[in-house]
């Protein structure tokens, strides 16, 4: 899941662009500290930028809003799993062991990038409603990855046919 255009951050040179960069990803660190710790509704700009030791109306140099803010943490809980689940999928092997690697990728970001997991998991629902359709479509198709994974080894006799693929993705994936 990639940014959208209003969440870049806007730049006067070339320069400055990897500097903004770094300020753009220390403030969505930041924001995904806070509502991972307060909740969407209940965190504000003000404790973002007390984070960072900045004047709030700085933020809005790098994001319009809070609501902006939360695409982008969530847009970044987000990424890579989908993209991650084909690349196993594609792999030879047995079904079994792309299951156990579908496992692990799908942990692993509660790891490397928890707060943003976490405002994507809680809080994802506080977003515009174009914003929840696309992260409810990209989750689908994540989940029919895993499904056609299980679907594979139940065709291949390495699990059991008694359980509907698609409940059974849903119970890998929780």
């Amino acid at each position: 899941a990639g940014s959208s255009p209003a969440l870049k951050p806007r730049l006067g040179s070339t320069s400055g662009t990897a500097k903004a960069g770094q300020r753009l990803n220390e403030i969505l660190d930041a924001s995904a500290d806070v509502f991972a710790a307060k909740g969407y509704h209940s965190a504000s700009t003000q404790d973002i930028a007390d984070i960072l030791n900045i004047r709030q109306a700085s933020l809005y140099y790098y994001l319009p809003s809070k609501e902006a803010a939360l695409e982008a943490v969530c847009a970044r809980g987000a990424e890579g799993f989908y993209e991650e689940a084909l690349r196993i999928a594609a792999q030879t092997g047995t079904a079994q062991d792309k299951i156990r690697a579908l496992v692990k990728a799908h942990l692993t970001p509660l790891l490397d990038r928890r707060n943003y997991v976490t405002v994507f998991l809680h809080e994802r629902r506080h977003l515009p409603r174009d914003s929840r359709m696309r992260i409810s479509q990209w989750m689908r198709a994540y989940e029919k990855v895993v499904e056609e994974v299980i679907r594979t080894g139940m065709k291949a006799g390495e699990f059991r046919r008694d359980i509907k693929p698609r409940l059974r993705s849903l119970g890998v994936l929780g």
